[in-house]
């Protein structure tokens, strides 16, 4: 039995619209093409798929049982032409990649190396964003691929893949503090404190909002900066600021009766059948991290 893509797309639309005409409307096509193609169908399957009144078309049964495997055989068919526009993209070499400024460090420039290694054409263009441009700049297809800060709502029509963890640290300036110092509340409460314009919407309010002299900003560079210059303190991912740890620029401190918590990042993208192989190695070294 010889079938066509073309054959099956036109008896799948006639047989959920219940008329050549609707389905002709539905495909952009005329209706004798539709009503061509799935007599065509019925010569080549020796069934009758549709019976044929005057005013009326009425699916039989032999046609709803090919109904279902019709409609799966078509999803695939635009799973495949999906991947193969992807396929099409990568050779195209182009790979745009979000990263949320608070988890911008060197293990996740690695990670943007490492598709670079395997993918030697391409071309890649980081966003360095707050977590709600990664999330804009991905919906809006922007970007292919973003990493966030976790956020306890869910952001609607897009993929969600836990990516790693890390630790939250108190960082001070090294003017102020020891390193390892443990500080009441109240040392910090009289201190300015440097935000992340994200934290409000990951719910960190009640636990990590400290002082009553906030310093809000949109890049952990700015952070860095502001802190060595003895402005204030802030939280921050270790992962972010541990090479500026190593040369005792900042100091981290310890809140009296506190513990280090940990926080999640994740990757967001559209969907998994448009996401492009380099997308997709990117994802996997920023899993590995974990």
């Amino acid at each position: 039995m010889n079938f066509s893509l073309p054959q099956l797309e036109a008896f799948v639309a006639t047989a959920e619209c219940g008329s050549f005409k609707g389905a002709a409307i539905k495909l952009d096509k005329r209706s004798q093409t539709i009503s061509s193609l799935v007599a065509s169908l019925e010569d080549c399957s020796d069934q009758v798929l549709f019976e044929r009144k005057a005013k009326s078309l009425c699916i039989t049964e032999v046609g709803r049982q090919l109904y279902a495997s019709a409609k799966r055989v078509m999803g695939d068919a635009e799973k495949l032409a999906s991947l193969i526009e992807s396929i099409d993209a990568c050779s195209v070499g182009k790979l745009t990649l979000a990263i949320d400024s608070f988890l911008h460090c060197k293990q996740v420039i690695a990670c943007c190396s490492a598709v670079k290694a395997e993918y030697p054409d391409i071309e890649i263009t980081v966003l360095v964003g707050t977590t709600h441009e990664v999330t804009q700049w991905v919906q809006e297809r922007k970007a292919d691929i973003g990493l966030r800060l976790a956020l306890v709502a869910e952001t609607n029509q897009l993929t969600l893949v836990s990516a790693f963890s890390f630790n939250l640290l108190y960082i001070a300036p090294a003017s102020l503090f020891r390193h390892g110092q443990v500080v009441s509340r109240e040392q910090l409460q009289s201190l300015p404190q440097i935000v992340y314009d994200a934290i409000h919407d990951i719910e960190f309010d009640d636990s990590y909002l400290v002082s009553d002299q906030l310093i809000v900003t949109n890049n952990v560079m700015q952070n860095i900066s502001l802190i060595e210059e003895g402005l204030g303190w802030c939280v921050m991912a270790d992962i972010a600021v541990q090479a500026n740890l190593d040369t005792r620029d900042l100091v981290e401190v310890s809140m009296e009766g506190g513990q280090r918590d940990r926080w999640m990042a994740e990757c967001v993208y559209c969907d998994e059948v448009t996401l492009s192989l380099p997308a997709d190695v990117f994802l996997q070294r920023i899993m590995a991290l974990s």
